[in-house]
């Protein structure tokens, strides 16, 4: 299964509104666009990967260059948060994702880099963090049904105290 693919398989049956942080060209929402009616926010970190995302004319899209540690977001906006690496921007991503929000995330590490990102993950704010066949995966609903896929971090957003 490739990257894409898998992050489709990973996604809610349901969900409002996806922000892709690092979108590129706008590909990969693209492709979940074409199952799903709900709104889309692409951020990357050029002016090119953004005009080639805005020239797919995705529905219910829209895409912004910015910076990845201070998101333009209101609090909790976001029911799905996808990236393909995001290590250094977990305490954002908790930030603008809503109660009982998804975060997913490729894991290209190796078992110490995973560690760590789990370490990373729970320093953040997120709880109940495990790691599992290779995945490192965290959800506030502790009725979580998704399935697991190899090499693929899933982070749910923790409650408020």
């Amino acid at each position: 299964m490739d990257l894409h693919q898998a992050i489709i398989s990973a996604l809610p049956a349901h969900f409002n509104h996806l922000l892709d942080m690092q979108c590129g060209d706008g590909e990969l929402i693209s492709n979940i666009a074409e199952k799903s009616s709900a709104r889309f926010t692409g951020v990357a970190g050029s002016r090119e990967n953004v005009s080639a995302a805005r020239g797919r004319g995705i529905p219910n899209s829209e895409f912004f260059v910015q910076g990845f540690h201070s998101l333009n977001y209101y609090d909790e906006c976001f029911d799905v948060v996808i990236s393909p690496d995001a290590i250094g921007y977990f305490r954002e991503i908790w930030r603008v994702l809503a109660d009982e929000g998804m975060f997913i995330m490729a894991d290209h590490s190796d078992e110490y880099a995973s560690d760590r990102a789990v370490s990373r993950l729970k320093d953040s704010g997120f709880k109940n963090v495990r790691k599992a066949g290779g995945l490192i995966h965290a959800q506030k609903d502790n009725n979580w049904s998704g399935d697991i896929y190899s090499d693929w971090l899933y982070a749910g957003r923790p409650g408020h105290a």
